[in-house]
């Protein structure tokens, strides 16, 4: 009995040692120990940011915090483990504006043995600032035609912008594009807007407080209306003409579609017949409406010669007019008994070259040594010559 007790005690003792061998053997196989590593790992975290924010500090642009980790565990250990990411951190004693160290540390199991190259980073810290950047708008496609864009609101002139302060100086202007698509109306749409540089490059490592504004885009109407001389007598009567014509034949409107539409001509302000000054360079003002926006607003009159003519009359002393009383006898005295006038006027205008129309005026309401003859007409004139010119006034 004793010896068949000791038999079975020997097998069980033999299958239990048997057995973790075979485990042994098994795990060995099946979870070896596995040596991996990983190459340029970005350190992501860095466990003191809030104190490097509450110093005015962020990082400088443009930098990479990348490191190397070779791992030692067992297999399943180590998937595991590397299924949740291989996430370095760092940690920056003493934060400063400009170059400071970085340590890189790592959380992991103990079954886990690593190691990480480089054990410090090379890290530049700048100021942090915030700015003011004015917001620029594009457009991009076309209106519908004979529309253009009166004008682009956005509902903000600017925006802040945050970051590195040397990125943060290359900000010159925050920008967006509306897209047109054969509009013919009044739209809005809200646009995200990017940081650009001097030279329209984006400007990277910024942050945009508000990314994106509301425009509103105010689409005009267009058209090319003729202009019309308007010429008056003295009583504000309309002359007719067809003897000058205006150096542009057309000028273009734009404004809304309602207020275009109603428009068929453009007349100029009543030029006065007996004002009307044909010096060269000499302009005159459109009639205009508030609404609208012209491409010329003042225009100058060109004869047309091909209809001109010369006309000449002799105007008896009589038909001069006195306009005050100083010198009177003796001016009335000096003039001539005739006076030539010659004019260059339309010909359609021929039958009006006579004193009714044609007056000559001495505007003696102030003592004077010379006294120069003036002329009011009633119809569009080319040119006038006087002669003489003047009455000179000599004392006895």
């Amino acid at each position: 009995m004793l010896d068949h007790f000791k038999n079975n005690f020997k097998i069980k003792l033999f299958s239990i040692i048997f057995a973790f061998i075979m485990w042994v053997y098994v795990m060995s196989e099946v979870d070896p120990i596995v040596i991996r590593s990983f190459e340029n790992i970005s350190v992501e975290t860095v466990t003191n940011i809030d104190e490097i924010r509450d110093n005015g500090l962020t990082f400088a642009y443009g930098q990479d915090f990348n490191v190397k980790v070779d791992f030692r565990a067992k297999r399943s250990v180590l998937n595991e483990y590397i299924r949740n990411g291989v996430t370095p951190k760092g940690e920056i004693y003493d934060p400063k504006e400009g170059t400071n160290m970085m340590q890189v540390v790592m959380d992991a199991p103990r079954e886990i043995e690593y190691s990480l190259n480089p054990l410090q980073i090379e890290v530049v810290l700048e100021r942090s600032v915030v700015s003011m950047k004015n917001i620029v708008i594009n457009t991009e496609g076309s209106l519908r035609t004979d529309y253009v864009i009166g004008q682009i609101k956005p509902n903000r002139v600017g925006l802040y912008v945050e970051g590195p302060q040397s990125q943060v100086e290359k900000v010159m202007n925050l920008s967006g594009t509306v897209k047109l698509e054969n509009n013919d109306s009044d739209f809005s749409t809200k646009i995200n807007l990017v940081p650009l540089d001097d030279r329209n490059n984006i400007v990277e490592g910024v942050t945009i407080r508000e990314s994106s504004v509301i425009v509103d885009v105010d689409v005009d109407k267009t058209k090319n209306v003729p202009v019309e001389l308007v010429f008056v007598d003295d009583q504000g009567q309309k002359v007719p003409n067809s003897s000058f014509r205006a150096d542009v034949e057309n000028v273009r409107i734009q404004g809304s579609a309602d207020a275009v539409d109603a428009v068929k001509s453009l007349k100029t302000v009543p030029v006065k017949i007996s004002g009307f000054n044909r010096v060269a360079g000499v302009s005159y003002e459109l009639e205009k409406t508030a609404e609208l926006v012209y491409s010329v607003e003042r225009i100058k009159i060109k004869e047309i010669q091909s209809e001109l003519e010369e006309y000449t009359l002799m105007m008896p002393r009589a038909g001069i007019t006195l306009t005050g009383e100083a010198d009177a006898e003796a001016i009335k005295s000096a003039i001539p008994p005739e006076t030539e006038i010659k004019i260059t006027a339309g010909r359609e205008y021929s039958d009006r070259i006579n004193p009714d129309n044609i007056r000559i005026l001495i505007d003696n309401k102030a003592a004077q040594e010379k006294y120069k003859l003036q002329y009011e007409v009633d119809f569009p004139i080319f040119s006038i010559k006087i002669t003489p010119e003047v009455i000179t006034i000599t004392e006895n």
